[in-house]
């Protein structure tokens, strides 16, 4: 009896398995009939393949600045610091080419001046690095100026922004960076510039003293 049961259950498992690979054998008989009968099946899918890192290239080409809608070009000045030609003048000179100084786009550089063009909202600043071997009694007292002007034709010129700096009785060697900046409705003929009260007391380094502004 118990031999019985062991060939039927061995006789099921037999035709289970059998089923299984006939309908393995069946899918991939049908999968092959569509692929006789689909000849730019595999072909597409290669072109897929070829296509795939085209796109890639494309979303990277996209995304680099070059293929970016152009911005309208904004005036834009960075000047670095010049020896004046006379060490008694306050309005102090720049360098517009050389180096890391440049101006363009409606901004024109002449005599320690920048001349704007357009009309807007612009960011102006100024640093000036300061030092000296000592600490003289005139600094200590009245300090050193360091101011951002602005001349406008028919008008008085005006001071848009004034910082004093002084150093200390203590010290013999010294320096100090002076740094002003802000934003000003600006139009076309005005004209601004820095003045230093002691331009003798100024390191004229490009990385140290600098005059600059831009279209905002």
């Amino acid at each position: 009896m118990k031999q019985s049961s062991s060939r039927a259950g061995l006789a099921l498992l037999t035709a289970c398995l059998f089923l299984v690979l006939l309908t393995i054998a069946s899918v991939s008989l049908v999968f092959f009939i569509q692929r006789k009968s689909s000849p730019d099946l595999e072909q597409g899918l290669q072109d897929v393949g070829h296509f795939y890192p085209s796109i890639k290239a494309l979303r990277l080409l996209l995304t680099q600045p070059s293929a970016r809608i152009h911005e309208p070009v904004r005036p834009v000045a960075h000047l670095t610091g010049k020896m004046p030609y006379d060490p008694k003048l306050e309005r102090m000179q720049w360098e517009d080419e050389k180096g890391i100084a440049f101006i363009k786009n409606g901004l024109i550089y002449n005599n320690g001046r920048i001349m704007v063009l357009q009309d807007g909202e612009y960011f102006v600043y100024s640093q000036v690095y300061l030092r000296d071997h000592d600490c003289h009694s005139e600094v200590q007292t009245k300090g050193i100026l360091h101011s951002v002007g602005r001349s406008r034709r028919g008008s008085q010129a005006e001071i848009l922004m004034t910082k004093s700096n002084s150093c200390a009785v203590q010290k013999k060697l010294w320096f100090q960076t002076s740094y002003l900046a802000g934003t000003f409705p600006l139009f076309e003929g005005d004209e601004l510039f820095v003045t230093i009260s002691n331009t003798a007391s100024v390191n004229y380094e490009e990385d140290k003293t600098y005059f600059g502004v831009f279209l905002l």
